[in-house]
């Protein structure tokens, strides 16, 4: 391993620490890649110090200005081997390195190799994941992914075709990075929440399933998965669920530590008085109903 590779591996696996970024930096400068060593540096300095007072923030405008000024000119060298994704792809910075790359299934699908092999690895965002969806799941590289967001007005017929060759329960839970799911419009019945319990997705703590067709049926479907002990987010609002949905989730979602939920949106579904009772007293404010 070269001695790039190996400080790169230590990154990524003390992601926290800012040691092993100033190590790289100083390891940039001596080969003559001063903008990047000069850029982590920026970066870091600007983490260390946005939880101060907007007062006190004011005294180091001159850090924020040099910060834009090295993405507004340098961007392509800052963004490393990431510097082949298309220019439509939307990368964010962190403490010196790309943190999240949001980009279309298409583009994903062309440059998932390279997503997947660079260290330390973004957060990737694929959206309009309907509109590839065999091929997408068929991929071997979708471990990197972070967040999917399933909705697209495109969509092959040819891709959503069942096949021999089309595992999908392999291709699901090949993505154990997965941490949001975005199934808002998608078309999502009870079927496919009954088949989720088949499914492990380790990572997953924040998913939106409004406005589709999950009736409370839909909603003991998941109950009896994984989920409701890992999820932090849970979005169904815009479904035709009712008070038997509703009472099925406050009488049966986990309780003491094994309750992560932080937040619970029921809007515009058929729930009545009674539903909305036992969601109060179950969860108090963090339900949303309204």
């Amino acid at each position: 391993m070269s001695d790039e590779a190996a400080l790169l591996a230590t990154i990524a696996a003390h992601p926290a620490e800012d040691t092993p970024r100033l190590m790289y930096a100083d390891w940039l400068d001596e080969h003559r890649q001063s903008i990047r060593a000069e850029f982590i540096r920026v970066q870091i300095a600007i983490a260390q110090k946005e939880h101060l007072p907007r007062a006190i923030l004011n005294r180091y405008v001159d850090l924020f200005k040099r910060n834009q000024e090295l993405l507004d000119h340098h961007r392509g060298e800052l963004l490393g081997p990431l510097a082949a994704l298309p220019a439509n792809a939307e990368i964010a910075f962190r403490r010196g390195f790309p943190s999240t790359v949001e980009l279309s299934v298409g583009d994903f699908l062309n440059h998932s190799l390279l997503l997947a092999s660079t260290t330390p690895q973004a957060d990737v965002q694929v959206t309009a994941v309907l509109r590839r969806l065999r091929s997408f799941l068929t991929n071997p590289d979708t471990g990197c992914v972070t967040k999917l967001s399933g909705y697209s007005n495109e969509i092959d017929d040819t891709e959503l075709q069942p096949s021999d060759d089309f595992n999908l329960i392999e291709g699901i839970e090949r993505m154990t990075r997965l941490a949001v799911l975005d199934l808002e419009g998608c078309g999502i019945d009870d079927l496919l929440c009954d088949l989720a319990y088949n499914y492990s997705v380790p990572s997953l703590r924040d998913i939106d399933l409004s406005n589709n067709a999950i009736t409370s049926t839909g909603v003991a479907n998941l109950l009896r998965t994984d989920l409701p002990q890992q999820l932090h987010r849970l979005i169904l609002g815009g479904n035709p669920i009712s008070d038997d949905g509703a009472i099925a989730l406050a009488s049966r979602w986990p309780t003491g530590d094994a309750d992560r939920l932080e937040y619970l949106n029921m809007r515009f579904t058929n729930i009545g008085q009674a539903g909305q009772r036992a969601l109060l007293d179950r969860f108090g404010g963090r339900v949303d109903l309204f």
